[in-house]
């Protein structure tokens, strides 16, 4: 393996050596910057910053396009730029000018890199003091640095000093100002992320590079953090739009996947910026443009009810870009729009590959009118749908009943029918979670749950009282009831039951009265430990003690798990083992 590594990496450094023309001493510097990068013992961030100012320091003056574009110097610089001071981030970004360093594909993430970090200090909050200023040095050293933190967590916890974020805020629109006058070439180069990157750093919006799937994958830092864009940037940005429809070929761009991503990406950070004029011309252009049809598929469509040969259908990337719309147009346009490409088709492409289109505008819809219509021919086909696997389509449904407070009872009515499951209440929440007919359910013997199906009972939890579908969830045997809380997917639910503002509070407590017996099991799982710490904390005194008391007869195996002993501790439950009364004192002055 490692013979292998070391022949992999000269090869490559030799190739990148003849190129950019680093000398020797450089070249080797960069391989043990890039080793270090993966030794624990520079895996904080305080190493990480000694890492890149020092790298940053050693570059000779007339090789930082070099390093941009070589294959390690590039992975160096992309992966700690961010924890470079003011100085030498400054020292490194403005020896960035080479117009080819805007379309090499290594070159292009440093840049991109440059770009998010240039944005978050641009809208940091000023310091006052220099020594209360993070990235000086002498506050370097008294800060308490955690184990690792991410380029993003770290700049968005800095003070700067005004200079430097007058800095960045100039680099902002230094980048996104190139971006825009050759926005052409470059939405045909390899440096389309880039483009992306530079037109979302004008709303505030920060990509995040994570391997978490479950992690959100952008920061707002205006309504997250409450940052305030410059008015320049807002301008940069319409201009991106204003420029783009005057493109000859703009009809084109919706059914390439570089230039329609670019028009989503548009589309949000208008929106985001509330230049809602601008973002409905652009729309209203490329309805007009893109997927107007100019030899009537429209009308023929409709008399074949064939959906597919219309524009917007007819391309993957153009399908993307209507999603797109449907969600940033406002409502005039949204009607336009389901009239013509889905009022006399959504049946039909509710249960093909398009379903993924028709949840995207049943989440958009707002006007009540609309939203009927969509429930009325939809909610027949539920068996179908979930038959043939487009639960996505049913829980959009469920999603929409949520938001708008409207049509919940006749869809639990619905769901329930078609699961077969409306005179077997003890059953109920299992065909719902489960997305499955009373017939399969009966046959059942491992606990399972849907996805969809869970996501389906959490919002019907928050329905206006959904008296029928509490009862039943509390008729349940505790044993299968604790199943669900215990699985991965199932353990929401018991969240949504708990905070719905339509479930009382003697419904709550029945629950936790409910589940006695099962605390230990609840405890032992990862899942379940976190319902049962959500039910402890909305206990009585007396319910606590009943639930820490199960816990404290059986602690050896409380402790054989690590969910175990971590709400045992969170519960104090060693404490009630050795002494009860001395438990009973510590609640009664916690809650104090």
């Amino acid at each position: 393996m490692g013979k292998k590594s070391n022949k992999k990496e000269s090869t490559e450094t030799k190739v990148q050596d003849t190129q950019f023309e680093l000398d020797n001493d450089f070249n080797q510097y960069i391989r043990e910057i890039s080793r270090n990068l993966y030794n624990e013992q520079n895996n904080d961030d305080e190493s990480r910053i000694l890492l890149i100012n020092n790298f940053i320091e050693a570059i000779p003056d007339n090789q930082f396009e070099a390093v941009a574009q070589h294959g390690l110097g590039s992975k160096v610089t992309d992966s700690l730029i961010g924890f470079s001071s003011s100085e030498n981030f400054e020292k490194f970004t403005s020896n960035l000018s080479s117009r080819k360093l805007y379309t090499d594909i290594k070159s292009t993430f440093v840049l991109e890199n440059c770009m998010r970090i240039a944005t978050i200090r641009a809208l940091a909050n000023e310091s006052i003091k220099d020594e209360e200023t993070v990235d000086d040095e002498p506050a370097t050293k008294k800060r308490k640095f955690a184990k690792r933190s991410t380029d993003i967590e770290y700049n968005l916890k800095l003070d700067v000093k005004p200079e430097h974020i007058k800095y960045c805020n100039d680099l902002v629109m230094r980048l996104s100002k190139f971006v825009l006058n050759n926005i052409e070439d470059l939405l045909k180069s390899q440096g389309t992320h880039f483009v992306r990157t530079c037109l979302l750093s004008l709303a505030g919006i920060i990509n995040i590079k994570s391997h978490d799937r479950n992690a959100p994958n952008q920061i707002n830092l205006v309504t997250e953090y409450q940052k305030t864009i410059n008015p320049e940037w807002i301008e940069i940005a319409c201009d991106f739009a204003t420029r783009i429809i005057q493109w000859p070929q703009f009809a084109d761009l919706a059914f390439d996947e570089k230039s329609s991503t670019f028009l989503q990406i548009l589309c949000q950070v208008l929106h985001n910026i509330g230049q809602q004029d601008t973002l409905k011309k652009l729309i209203k252009s490329i309805m007009k443009k893109c997927f107007m049809d100019e030899d009537n598929d429209q009308e023929e469509a409709s008399d074949e009810k064939n959906f597919e040969i219309l524009k917007p259908f007819t391309n993957r990337s153009a399908q993307f870009l209507l999603e797109s719309v449907i969600q940033y147009c406002d409502e005039k346009q949204f009607l336009k729009i389901y009239n013509t490409y889905f009022k006399d088709y959504i049946v039909q492409m509710s249960d093909s590959s398009f379903n993924f289109t028709v949840q995207r505008l049943i989440d958009a819809v707002k006007n009540k009118e609309i939203y009927e219509e969509i429930f009325n021919q939809l909610t027949p086909q539920f068996a179908n749908l979930l038959q043939n696997g487009k639960t996505g389509v049913v829980l959009a449904i469920c999603k929409a009943c949520d938001r708008l407070s409207f049509k919940q009872g006749q869809f639990i009515q619905s769901l329930l029918r078609c699961l077969e499951c409306e005179k077997s209440p003890n059953f109920t929440i299992q065909c719902i979670t489960n997305l499955m007919p009373l017939k399969v359910i009966e046959e059942k013997t491992e606990v399972d749950v849907h996805l969809h199906g869970s996501l389906i009972l959490q919002h019907i939890l928050k329905f206006n009282k959904p008296i029928k579908i509490i009862q039943n969830l509390l008729d349940m045997k505790p044993q299968h009831l604790s199943d669900i809380f215990c699985h991965p997917k199932g353990s929401r639910i018991a969240d949504s039951f708990l905070e719905s503002k339509f479930i009382g509070e003697k419904s709550r407590e029945k629950l936790i009265k409910h589940l006695e017996g099962m605390y230990l099991k609840m405890a032992l799982s990862r899942n379940g430990s976190h319902v049962l710490e959500k039910l402890y904390n909305i206990s009585s005194d007396s319910q606590k003690e009943a639930i820490v008391k199960e816990l404290s007869e059986r602690m050896n195996q409380v402790n054989s798990s690590q969910s175990g002993k971590i709400v045992a501790y969170k519960l104090n439950a060693e404490m009630y083992a050795r002494n009860p009364n001395q438990w009973r004192n510590f609640l009664s002055r916690s809650a104090k």
